[in-house]
């Protein structure tokens, strides 16, 4: 998948401060490169039933410095969805890298998430 920015036809779509609408999913502060994660399908598509929603990703959860992520939903369903594994429990897996911030979805799914920053 090429690495194109489409946020900007994305922005403004959920507030990404309104946590009750969003997927939010927290990693705790750890020594390795990576910030694992995992969304689950049933949950993306319950949220998108009511409307537009965020998948709010918080790194380093409760550090004085925590970085948060927050994606579109609409994003990742035209741009990542249709790429990325689906394992056989409903669950979509990636990691963030810390130093570059990279996603990479399960399939070698690649985004840059610097255009995703929240903070």
């Amino acid at each position: 998948m090429n690495k194109q920015n489409h946020k900007g036809s994305y922005t403004g779509e959920c507030n990404p401060k309104n946590y009750s609408r969003n997927y939010e999913i927290r990693r705790a502060p750890d020594d390795k490169p990576n910030w694992f994660f995992q969304v689950f399908n049933n949950k993306l598509i319950n949220l998108s039933k009511r409307g537009a929603f965020n998948i709010v990703a918080v790194c380093d959860s409760g550090a004085p410095e925590q970085i948060v992520f927050s994606i579109p939903y609409a994003y990742f369903k035209d741009h990542i969805l249709p790429y990325a594994h689906l394992e056989a429990n409903g669950r979509y897996l990636f990691n963030i890298n810390k130093e570059t911030y990279e996603f990479n979805w399960s399939r070698n799914v690649k985004m840059d998430g610097r255009e995703f920053l929240a903070n």
